[in-house]
């Protein structure tokens, strides 16, 4: 059996999350990597996975009462559920190969990373249901999910407006010599200014 690591300085949370997340630890005897695979596993299988392209991740204890939520929406109860048993977690922002290309192709993902004593951090994604490997790609990754926002500003006066296009390409490559050889130069097409403005689906978007 392993201690869990006592952490202090979070954010409090939600009762009915605490007992939730006790619930499953005490299903794997308190065993920590047990643990945290439980809690991936049981969020993958038992909660409805949407996509929501905008706005906050839900309050965990919501994410919770509703079975519902996007990947940042997990993320955050699955960092809240930690944090109720003394685990340090933090969410992660980035990209996933996991997904099939036509589904969420160049989409922003979001997953948690807790640490462990001796090994370091290590990254859990509930959404799908796995500990990270190498098919997820982290861009960042904060106690708060506004501390992970790839940009973030302000502006302000009357009848102005902001717009942001962007380009991802995410590669692979089966062996070092293979990622040498990936041409680095290739340029990205942005998709037609029309497109973006007829309210079409974006290629990068966080789910």
């Amino acid at each position: 059996m392993t201690t869990f690591l006592k952490v202090t300085g979070s954010q409090p949370v939600a009762k009915p999350v605490q007992q939730w997340a006790a619930t499953l630890a005490s299903e794997v005897d308190g065993a920590t990597t047990d643990f945290l695979m439980h809690l991936a596993d049981t969020i993958h299988r038992g909660f409805q996975h949407v996509g929501r392209p905008d706005g906050e991740p839900m309050p965990p204890v919501d994410t919770l009462a509703t079975r519902t939520g996007a990947c940042r929406d997990t993320a955050m109860l699955f960092v809240a559920a930690c944090r109720s048993l003394g685990l340090a977690a933090r969410f992660v922002s980035g990209y996933s190969m996991h997904h099939p290309a036509e589904v969420s192709e160049h989409e922003l993902h979001a997953w948690a990373e807790v640490y462990l004593p001796g090994a370091g951090w290590r990254g859990y994604d509930p959404s799908l249901g796995l500990a990270v490997a190498d098919g997820h790609v982290a861009l960042t990754a904060a106690p708060d999910h506004h501390l992970a926002a790839a940009v973030s500003g302000s502006y302000r006066g009357t009848g102005i407006g902001s717009l942001m296009r962007y380009a991802v390409e995410v590669r692979t490559a089966r062996n070092l010599d293979e990622l040498q050889g990936l041409d680095r130069n290739q340029q990205l097409q942005l998709p037609p200014l029309e497109q973006w403005l007829s309210g079409e689906q974006p290629s990068a978007v966080s789910c």
